[in-house]
């Protein structure tokens, strides 16, 4: 039979397939559903047992997406030299730059 072991806090650890009946304090029948990021078992029911780590932003991260929209910035500067209505929303562009570049200097100050 199928059960979820879980550790002394009540967060599961693995599934695992048992041919015996378990001590029932560490193993559970109930199927974990889907979409916890740490299922916790209660006693009853499995809830969430932790929080999603906030992600870690560094200015390299930041660099990096100022290089990654280098592009825009060169493309509306070619249409710009040739007449043409441009692709970007090039004053949006500047102010997110802009605030990746600001949050970039008061990393580094």
């Amino acid at each position: 039979m199928l059960y979820r072991l879980i550790d002394d806090n009540g967060l599961f650890v693995e599934d695992c397939i048992l041919d015996e009946n378990p001590d029932k304090t560490h193993y559970i029948e109930t199927p974990c559903p889907d979409g916890f990021y740490h299922p916790k078992w209660d006693g009853t029911q499995w809830i969430e047992g932790g929080r999603t780590p906030e992600p870690v932003v560094t200015a390299e991260i930041l660099k990096q997406q100022l290089a990654d929209t280098d592009y825009q910035i060169i493309k509306c500067y070619e249409y710009q030299l040739v007449g043409l209505p441009l692709p970007y929303d090039i004053g949006r562009l500047h102010a997110e730059r802009q605030l990746i570049r600001d949050l970039i200097n008061g990393m580094e100050e």
